[in-house]
């Protein structure tokens, strides 16, 4: 029996609907994975606490307080680098774009994605703001300008030709400017055991870091920095009883969620559909925290500096 293929625009159709609790309570846009010095709660399951924060609290704050750390960590060269503006290639929700706005008033900023819902919810968060919000495919949008920096957190793994991204990126870059990723590779020591290991072209594709070395030296863009969360990022990651989430945790979350969205008279996703896609995700993330774990796949920050 195989899998029905899932497309990224699926993907965070369904996480919007789960994970909409999680933004009632606390306010919460962040929708990338968390690095923590603090160990995780006793118990702790990253679905229990964003999808059931009122149940699971003590899961939600670490779980919220990680991720922001972790962007901590993402824009802390920020004032070395000295940007101008800034280019958030699938920039979700527009939580990072929110934070550089809140902080940095001098600067351009831009975000990029092609999921409706999520660009919904970014014009919304950046209201009043100067960070613009395209919705578009950034391999063929035509931007008016190059950008000092581009941030890629957690999207360039659903983007299969890699290549092509590296050229793309080369073409929005300006002299002198960085690009920042937050994304999985594929271990060294995995790359030649492994073949194919996380490349479903229609959600997931990890490469080995020399694969990134090579397409952005093809455009004279060089590594500057490569550091490892992994082991962190596998503690976030932490999941349970998949059949406990999927009865006692997301049947109920999604069935919410659809119910308020009728209400309103949108054309979100049937729940039972976005159910099924949450369950794939809660194996898949399982299985993500042990190959982490293992050394199989790492979870990095990388950063690469293009010559003036």
């Amino acid at each position: 029996m195989t899998t029905k293929p899932v497309s990224a625009l699926q993907y965070y159709d369904a996480f919007e609907q789960a994970l909409s609790a999680l933004t009632k309570l606390r306010g919460e846009y962040r929708r990338h994975f968390g690095s923590s010095k603090k160990p995780p709660p006793a118990g702790y399951c990253w679905f229990k606490g964003v999808v059931s924060p009122d149940r699971h609290p003590d899961y939600a704050e670490w779980a919220c307080d990680a991720a922001a750390e972790l962007e901590t960590q993402f824009l802390s060269p920020l004032a070395r680098l000295e940007p101008r503006s800034v280019l958030d290639v699938g920039c979700g929700n527009g939580a990072l774009l929110r934070r550089l706005a809140s902080e940095r008033r001098d600067l351009r900023l831009c975000g990029v994605n092609f999921q409706p819902a999520q660009v919904r919810v970014a014009r919304e968060l950046l209201r009043g703001t100067q960070a613009e919000i395209i919705e578009a495919d950034f391999f063929v949008h035509k931007f008016q300008a190059r950008f000092d920096l581009v941030c890629l957190v957690e999207s360039a793994f659903h983007m299969p030709d890699k290549a092509e991204l590296c050229r793309r990126i080369a073409d929005v870059l300006a002299p002198g400017g960085e690009v920042w990723l937050l994304d999985i590779l594929v271990g060294e020591r995995a790359a030649n055991v492994f073949d194919g290991l996380g490349r479903d072209q229609t959600l997931f594709n990890y490469i080995p870091r020399k694969d990134w070395l090579s397409h952005f030296g093809a455009h004279g863009i060089v590594e500057t920095e490569l550091l490892d969360l992994s082991s962190s990022v596998a503690d976030f990651l932490q999941v349970s009883d998949v059949k406990v989430l999927r009865d006692q945790y997301l049947l109920p979350r999604m069935t919410s969620t659809f119910c308020e969205a009728s209400a309103l008279v949108t054309a979100e996703p049937e729940p039972s559909s976005s159910l099924e896609l949450m369950v794939r995700i809660a194996v898949e993330y399982r299985r993500l925290s042990r190959l982490l774990r293992a050394g199989m796949l790492q979870y990095v920050l990388m950063r690469y500096r293009r010559g003036a």
